[in-house]
Formats: structure tokens, C-alpha cells, sequence
């Protein structure tokens, strides 16, 4: 049985550390995606760099100025509902 693997976002002087991180599909300077259990995190702004990554926490923390937050639904999560 898998485990369910619960997030937490917290934004902080420019500063964003996310909880819960199951995989980083993309990172830019403007652009970043995180997977999370059955969501994607899309994330923009300027000048974001990963300033420290713990596969094994399932833990990311990024710098930068932060101008959206996004959540959307992952294919994975959206499959699994339709043939449940």
C-alpha cells in the first residue's frame, strides 16, 4: 500500500520551502515545476534558484521573487480517478 505523502508550502522572506516534494520536473531562473503526490506546483517569478534539495525529506527550498503560485492536478492523479 502506498503511502500517502502530505505537503506543506511556507513562503518567507523570499524564501519558499516546500514539504512533500516527490520530484523537480523543471527548474529555470523564471519557471519552476515540483511534483508533489497528486499535484504539480508551478511556480514564476525572477532570479529563483534552488538553494538546498533533500531527496531523502522530500524537501526543497527556493530563493527568488515570487510572483505566482499554481497548483494543478497530475496526470498520474487524474488516470487513477478515471479507472478507480
Amino acid at each position: 500500500m502506498e503511502q500517502k505523502l502530505e505537503h506543506s508550502i511556507n513562503l518567507q522572506n523570499n524564501k519558499l520551502q516546500i514539504q512533500g516534494v516527490v520530484e523537480i520536473v523543471s527548474a529555470t531562473e523564471k519557471a519552476a515545476v515540483i511534483k508533489l503526490q497528486d499535484n504539480i506546483l508551478q511556480i514564476s517569478g525572477q532570479n529563483l534558484k534552488i538553494e538546498k534539495l533533500s531527496p531523502e525529506e522530500h524537501f526543497v527550498c527556493l530563493s527568488g521573487e515570487f510572483q505566482k503560485l499554481e497548483y494543478g492536478q497530475s496526470k498520474k492523479g487524474f488516470l487513477k480517478r478515471i479507472f478507480r
